[in-house]
This record gives structure tokens, C-alpha cells and sequence, in this order.
């Protein structure tokens, strides 16, 4: 063997133990199995975006890199009708949407935004873990393909402006900004309330001009726009709440193999109770910054409220009968009848 021949074989022997030895302390990156392509409107500071960041870091970890997750936050992709439609596609697979566009696929979720349905956050939280919820989201997987892994906290709303409101008959003949959803208007008119349908990006400049008396939101919606620069009063009618669910395509999560459809099932568990308190402690500070920029904050009472908009309960449990089962359910879990109230 020539001395030429030794010094290739020696050569050869250094640089595969030099990957050898590289692959021992290094790894070989694993590519991913599955891609997770997760989009959403919600921008920084909220629960939606948080929550998004971690289920991405929490899942890769917990798959050791099957599945990656690829976020598309703060509206890249569009809004939540945008996001719902392209996940029941199959173009994205996972986003973030609430029970107003789901009645668009099941009616019975119109439930859940109706006004005074429910008391406070531990009222809201039982709901939403709740047989009742879980069996409309198993139809909604099985009707559109857009299965429901969890719900999180998207908050109360209340009433803002600059007048001053401090009993029911002081609603009368204002004109506020309404979504254009159904309960939204409905609730309004009970409230002898004239309704303005304006896209939420149109309610600042309506608020400063005057063509709208006030709007209603939630704190999240009222802190990330600045909204104490153009109203003076937080009407504090917790009239309806709202929660945000974590939507995935059913045909991808059908074709996870069974522990990868485990992790992101746990996952969404794991991170549920993280993000709902997060959410509750953070409207507290945001609700602290519109009072420290001058807004004035009413309590009302919300009885007469609540009665008035006992309408909104009987128009759409005539137009679909369906909800009354869900409704009842949050009856049933109540703390407090409504009758004792």
C-alpha cells in the first residue's frame, strides 16, 4: 500500500469521524412531519396572539418536531371569515374564530352571544367547558370539517361615548356604532338604541366627528385603539359576552397519526386555563389605563337592560328553536337564578 493510498485512507477515517463525531454532539435536524399553517387577526398584547405563540413553541416541543407550526398573525392573512373559510379549505389548518360566524354553519351557537346570557367569567368558563358546547362543536366537525379544539376568553362588552348614560331611558334615540351581526342590531333596537353599521376601523373617526354618539366593545377592543381620546364614558353594561375558539381542519387533524392528534389536543388543554387568567388579569390594567386617561366609568343598573332585551331571547329562539337547549344549559349553570336576582 502506497504511502499515497495511507495518507486518503487516513483523510477519509478523520472527516467521518468528524461527522460522526458533529451528529453525537449536534443532532441531524429533523424535519418536520407536519406543517400547521395557523393564521389570525388578533395583534400583539391579546389572548388570541398569545395564546398562538405558545401553542406553536409547546406542540413542536411536545412532538420533538413532527409536527411545525407556522404562524401567520395579526391580520397577514385577513380576518376571521378570511382564516375560517381557507381552514375549512384546507389552505390553513388551524385560526381562531367565535360562535357568531359559526351559527353561519350551525344556528344554534347564535346562543351565545346573546345579551345578559351569562353572569361573569366563572359563569362563561363552565359554559364553555360544558357537554352542551362539546356536542355542537362535534356537529360543526362533521357538517363544515372545522372542529373546535378549545375556547378562550375575547371578554364582556360594554358601551362607550360621550354621553352621559346612566339608566335605561338614557339610551333612547343615541345612534352607536353596531356590527352588522343580527344580535348586535336586535340588542340595540331593545334598547331603543338607533343602530349605525360601520366597520370597527370606521369607529374612531365616527366617535371624533360626531356621527356616532358611541359604540360598544370589549376592553381589549377599547385599550389597542386608544378609544379614551375620542369618548368620554364606559357605560359599564357587561351586556354580551364574547370567547374566541381554536379552530383546526378536521380532514388534517384526522390524518395525524393517534399520538400526534393526542399532543394537539393536550396542548390546547395544557394552554386553556394559562391564557383564560391571563386574559382576566390583563383587562383589569387595561380598564386602570382608560382611567388614567380620563375616562369616567358608570355603573348601571343592568336589570331593566336585562328585560328589555328579553326580545332578542324570544326573536331568536322563534327563528331557531335549536338554541334553546344551550340556552338552558347556561341557566342551569348559574350560581344564581336569575329570579333570585
Amino acid at each position: 500500500m502506497t504511502k499515497h493510498l495511507l495518507s486518503v485512507i487516513a483523510v477519509c477515517v478523520v472527516f467521518v469521524s468528524g461527522i460522526g463525531l458533529i451528529v453525537f454532539f449536534f443532532g441531524v435536524e429533523k424535519k418536520a412531519t407536519y406543517t400547521i399553517r395557523f393564521a389570525d387577526f388578533h395583534t400583539m398584547g391579546s389572548g388570541e396572539y398569545d395564546m398562538a405563540k405558545r401553542f406553536k413553541q409547546r406542540l413542536e416541543e411536545k412532538t420533538n418536531g413532527e409536527i411545525e407550526v407556522k404562524l401567520f398573525l395579526s391580520g397577514q392573512l385577513g380576518g376571521t371569515r378570511e382564516t375560517l373559510e381557507s381552514t375549512r379549505l384546507g389552505i390553513l389548518q388551524m385560526t381562531f374564530a367565535f360562535p357568531g360566524v359559526f351559527s353561519d354553519y350551525i344556528p344554534e351557537y347564535s346562543a351565545m352571544g346573546l345579551p345578559f346570557l351569562f353572569d361573569d367569567y366563572g359563569h362563561v368558563e363552565r359554559m364553555m367547558d360544558s357537554p352542551a358546547l362539546a356536542g355542537l362543536g362535534d356537529r360543526m366537525a362533521n357538517k363544515t370539517g372545522l372542529r373546535v379544539l378549545g375556547w378562550i376568553h375575547s371578554g364582556f362588552r360594554f358601551f362607550f361615548g360621550n354621553t352621559e348614560i346612566r339608566k335605561l331611558e338614557d339610551f333612547a334615540g343615541l345612534k352607536f356604532r353596531s356590527p352588522e351581526a343580527e344580535v348586535f342590531v336586535e340588542t340595540m333596537k331593545s334598547l331603543k338604541i338607533i343602530p349605525v353599521p360601520l366597520p370597527w376601523i370606521e369607529v374612531y373617526t365616527a366617535l371624533k366627528t360626531g356621527l356616532t354618539d358611541g359604540a360598544e366593545t370589549t376592553a381589549d377592543g377599547f385599550y389597542a385603539n386608544k378609544l379614551w381620546d375620542v369618548s368620554k364614558y364606559v357605560i359599564q353594561t357587561h351586556h354580551m359576552n364574547t370567547i374566541d375558539g381554536l379552530v383546526i381542519s378536521e380532514r388534517f387533524y384526522q390524518s395525524l397519526p393517534q399520538h400526534l392528534q393526542e399532543a394537539v389536543a393536550e396542548t390546547t388543554r395544557e394552554l386553556e386555563p394559562i391564557i383564560r387568567k391571563q386574559f382576566i388579569d390583563a383587562e383589569a390594567g387595561k380598564m386602570e389605563e382608560a382611567k388614567n386617561n380620563g375616562i369616567e366609568f358608570i355603573d348601571i343598573d343592568i336589570e331593566p337592560l336585562r328585560v328589555a332585551c328579553t326580545q332578542v331571547w324570544d326573536v331568536f329562539q322563534e327563528k331557531y328553536p335549536g338554541i334553546k337547549e344551550l340556552i338552558a344549559e347556561a341557566e342551569r349553570l348559574r350560581t344564581t337564578p336569575l329570579q333570585e336576582k
